[in-house]
């Protein structure tokens, strides 16, 4: 569930794998009132990918969603997926809306996954025509040339569809540099009581990739929150007795279509103890009008 502060609406979203192609279910509240009723959207979804692990983000051009894509068994990862719903039909209860897709697998990114689109708080909207940003992470421990952010600007056109665009926003974006090392396990981060370990998720950004306009539309301070799951342990990282989790947290502005990075931090609690130590992880970061930043998330340790 994520809020649509623009409409004053609550929208519901769940992926349906069978029938094949699957669907994407919507329902958007048709009050503020989310105990109310609901008006529900039943998409087709455009080819036979499995669409997994959606996360829909609120643009006054439509809801956004990112996607992982798979094979039907489950076998082969096909990359990213980018979807906009027509926001303004759904939240009127129009049963002609639509939505556009970009598969990134093929000349955009094929190596790309893991994104979040932006989702907007507050009802300072941005700039008139700004389009949604879609953004992963990237790390040399992956193969790349260095610690940074990749992103890319989806503007979609309902009326004609093959006029959407989706571009990357010049080249990535260096970060301070981050241990992106994590175990094949996926039970790496340690808890009390048994030798069972948790998912660290630490391949890609923690919902919510947060947006918010500290300033006018005229002139508009445009700030995004994001944070992600990285190594603070010190060690190899091979195994939950060498891992330990810490999460970095990113603030970025961006004024005349230029991103930089505001400010950023890792935030941990004793690092360099992977044996024993206290992890944190799972991550949701967001701000007030006033632009102070509050960054929850788990911890655990055994």
């Amino acid at each position: 569930m994520v809020y649509d502060p623009l409409a004053d609406r609550w929208i519901l979203s769940q992926f349906c794998v069978t029938p094949v192609p699957g669907h994407q279910i919507f329902a958007v509240s048709k009050t503020p009132d989310p105990t109310g009723a609901y008006f529900v959207y039943d998409f087709v979804l455009p080819n036979i990918n499995f669409q997994d692990y959606p996360h829909i983000g609120v643009w006054p051009s439509g809801y956004f969603m990112s996607t992982n894509q798979f094979n039907q068994a489950g076998t082969a990862f096909l990359g990213a997926g980018a979807f906009a719903f027509d926001r303004i039909k759904m939240v009127s209860g129009d049963p002609t809306a639509s939505y556009i897709y970009v598969d990134e697998f093929g000349s955009i990114c094929p190596s790309c996954g893991g994104q979040l689109p932006t989702d907007i708080d507050g009802t300072v909207t941005p700039p008139v025509g700004a389009p949604n940003l879609f953004m992963e992470f990237r790390a040399d421990e992956f193969g790349d040339p260095a610690d940074a952010l990749r992103i890319f600007a989806f503007t979609p056109n309902y009326t004609t569809p093959a006029s959407s665009t989706f571009t990357q926003v010049g080249t990535d974006l260096t970060l301070a540099p981050f241990d992106a090392n994590s175990p094949t396990s996926r039970s790496a981060v340690e808890q009390p009581g048994t030798t069972q370990g948790l998912d660290a998720i630490a391949d890609r950004l923690m919902h919510r990739l947060a947006y918010r306009n500290l300033g006018t539309v005229a002139s508009p301070v445009n700030s995004y929150l994001l944070n992600f799951t990285v190594n603070v342990g010190g060690g190899a990282a091979t195994s939950a007795a060498t891992y330990q989790t810490g999460i970095r947290w990113v603030e970025l502005r961006r004024a005349s279509g230029v991103m930089t990075v505001n400010q950023q931090g890792t935030q941990s609690t004793n690092p360099g103890n992977p044996a024993g130590g206290t992890n944190l992880w799972m991550g949701s970061i967001a701000q007030d009008a006033a632009g102070d930043i509050v960054l929850g998330y788990n911890t655990s340790a055994s």
